[in-house]
């Protein structure tokens, strides 16, 4: 199905993501998150085209009062960031690296814009200063340690006999 449209009905819905519903196919789903208001029942409807033909599908919702997730946001503000970070990678817009910033720190996010910092608060380490700590990373399969990496040491001049 392309050009896919979604009609909310009677649902107060707002800031959906992604902006453009993508192309539907088969296997594939297609997965819309956005905001609402209010909690009565509605009916919303999916139009788009299949072939040549025009498709509509009606889809009852039933707004249902069990405790919300915690989790919700934070799905919401991944698809608000793919959305923002995709516009980002098109549209000459300075202000769309800052929004998905602040989009991800609000949430406690990664995003290409961020990074994520793991602090260790369990031990307090002696003085005013922190103590750097080295932390072994594995090397790729195929590299090569001694040309990529090398020695943390100096090297030491050594005179070769002609």
């Amino acid at each position: 199905m392309t050009d896919v449209k979604v009609d909310w009905g009677t649902l107060d819905v707002r800031e959906v993501y992604p902006a453009r519903i993508p192309d539907l196919f088969v296997g594939r789903p297609v997965i819309v998150s956005g905001r609402f208001n209010g909690n009565s029942d509605s009916t919303i409807t999916i139009r788009g085209r299949a072939g040549d033909e025009e498709k509509t599908m009606a889809v009852p919702v039933k707004i249902a009062s069990a405790p919300t997730s915690p989790a919700l946001p934070n799905l919401w503000a991944r698809a608000k960031i793919a959305d923002l970070t995709e516009r980002a990678t098109w549209e000459e817009n300075r202000e769309l690296p800052q929004q998905v910033k602040t989009l991800a720190m609000e949430y406690g996010l990664v995003s290409p814009y961020t990074a994520f910092l793991a602090v260790d608060a369990s031990q307090r380490t002696a003085g005013s200063e922190g103590t750097t700590v080295n932390v072994p990373v594995p090397v790729p399969d195929g590299t090569k340690y001694e040309t990529t990496v090398g020695d943390s040491q100096p090297k030491k001049a050594v005179e070769v006999p002609q």
